[in-house]
């Protein structure tokens, strides 16, 4: 007989091997729980076995114990996938945080930059004003020298 796949269980599959059924119920109570090691009886006689000799019953429990090993390797893998994305997301998140922190303080850093462009900006407005102010008075002056000057003259 073949080993089974996944779906294609015969009918009464169960009821050859009841031991399956006790682990397939302490799975759904217990997911997380290790499961017990599987001892297989032989199945139960019916009508046909019986004309079969004992020595063909024997390698039909083999497949199944393969492949629940298989089953179990895979659903092994298949948690093990699903932790490493788990964290991997965690790790994503972990990272688009520091992204952010970095956008806001880089942001914060060309906001202090422009106002220290404006500020600088302004002191030199201010300066260039200070200097026409200055220019003007010494105009001023010049001029008021000019007209004493020419008052002597």
């Amino acid at each position: 007989m073949p080993p089974f796949i996944r779906d294609e269980q015969p009918s009464g599959w169960f009821d050859e091997y009841p031991e399956l059924q006790e682990v397939q119920n302490m799975q759904m109570m217990h997911p997380m729980q290790p499961l017990p090691p599987i001892e297989f009886q032989q199945p139960q006689a019916q009508p046909q076995a019986q004309a079969q000799p004992q020595a063909q019953a024997q390698p039909q429990a083999q497949p199944t114990v393969n492949n629940n090993i298989d089953l179990n390797m895979e659903l092994i893998e298949l948690l093990d996938t699903v932790d490493n994305m788990l964290n991997g997301r965690d790790r994503l998140h972990a990272t688009m945080e520091a992204i952010q922190v970095r956008l806001r303080r880089s942001a914060h850093l060309e906001a202090v930059q422009e106002l220290i462009n404006v500020r600088d900006a302004l002191g030199q407005r201010e300066q260039t004003e200070d200097v026409v102010r200055q220019q003007s008075l010494y105009e001023e002056q010049i001029t008021a020298m000019m007209d004493e000057y020419n008052q002597i003259v």
